[in-house]
């Protein structure tokens, strides 16, 4: 089978350039491992002809995926190596639909291996994977060698994970605060599609956030809706003041303003001097004390904001009740000399 120069093919005339330079490509139709001689006329001396082969090539071929599944991207991974020693000749990728008009193919010669990989295609929620391997270069005897890949089902989308619709947390949470019941929950900021969202992400109050569960590569189509709620302590933001007031001058009011959410209650309290204690009924903003006695001065006094997430404790802020100056006033008496002397009387005020 060996073909020499002076053999029965049809020659052809090229063209060369200014510098007598020409490239030509023609289609050899021998076997692989077949020698081939060819003669170049018409050179210049000094010029030296090369021919180049690409001896054969290696096809994919995919089976196993489901009928009807439209036309999901296949992608091979491949590398390219010499045979005798492993050393890199090259690599890269070929991408395919699947089923497709065609297979991708990759030039190799007999004396070099590709090795090979195919991605995982999810069809409907169910991921189908295909073992790689190697083959040595399309050394079958007709010019090209098919590598037969058959895709099997790796495993079945979950379903979407369950947990509350509307999650409440207080002053900050992040997504690792975040409940669903399922297997390796994401969260992401969509329905649908994007990226999965870092655990120490930030909630954002009424903003919703969506989780699915994985069962190994299979991740459920759909995601739990989830709204968040953040409410804040109460704070707060006019404290009550000192009162004074002159025994019988009428009564003193202490007020407060707090801010939070949910709204706080209140409760006042009462310290005399062994600790604040709650004051039965008063439990407004607003405390009265309606002509307070000289006893009650220096007691101290403040009131406790509360709501879902905590409660918070006003300044405590003091009583003075001075006591009312006291006027003493003789009444006016007379007397007619010689007569009874009239009953000394005063009037007393303060």
């Amino acid at each position: 089978n060996t073909v020499t120069a002076d053999s029965s093919y049809l020659p052809w005339t090229v063209k060369a350039d200014a510098g007598g330079n020409f490239v030509t490509n023609w289609t050899v139709c021998d076997c692989i491992g077949d020698s081939l001689r060819l003669k170049a006329y018409g050179l210049t001396t000094g010029f030296t002809a090369y021919a180049y082969f690409s001896d054969a090539n290696v096809t994919f071929q995919v089976t196993g995926l489901p009928p009807g599944s439209g036309n999901p991207s296949i992608t091979a991974t491949y590398t390219v190596v010499t045979t005798s020693n492993g050393a890199f000749v090259s690599s890269g990728t070929r991408t395919f639909p699947y089923p497709g008009p065609s297979s991708p193919a990759i030039a190799v010669t007999n004396s070099q291996t590709i090795q090979y990989s195919f991605s995982n295609i999810s069809i409907g929620g169910t991921v189908y994977s295909a073992l790689g391997g190697s083959v040595v270069g399309a050394n079958n005897g007709s010019g090209g060698q098919t590598i037969n890949v058959v895709y099997n089902v790796s495993c079945t989308a979950p379903s979407t994970p369950t947990g509350r619709p509307t999650q409440t947390f207080c002053n900050a949470a992040t997504i690792a605060d975040l409940s669903a019941t399922g297997t390796n929950i994401k969260w992401y900021a969509a329905a649908t599609g994007g990226t999965a969202l870092a655990p120490t992400t930030a909630l954002v109050n009424g903003t919703h956030y969506y989780a699915s569960q994985s069962t190994g590569a299979c991740e459920s189509q759909t995601r739990l809706d989830v709204t968040v709620a953040i409410n804040h302590s109460p704070t707060i933001t006019v404290q009550p003041t000192n009162q004074s007031t002159t025994y019988g001058n009428g009564g003193v009011t202490f007020n407060v303003t707090a801010t939070g959410t949910p709204a706080s209650t209140y409760q006042w309290q009462l310290n005399t001097g062994s600790g604040f204690s709650n004051i039965s009924g008063e439990t407004s903003t607003t405390l009265v004390l309606s002509n307070p006695a000289v006893s009650m001065s220096g007691r101290l006094y403040r009131v406790i904001a509360t709501n879902t997430c905590s409660s918070t404790p006003s300044e405590g802020v003091s009583l003075t009740v001075s006591k009312a100056s006291l006027t003493v006033t003789a009444d006016n008496q007379s007397k007619v000399y010689g007569g009874v002397d009239p009953a000394l009387t005063k009037t007393v005020t303060g």
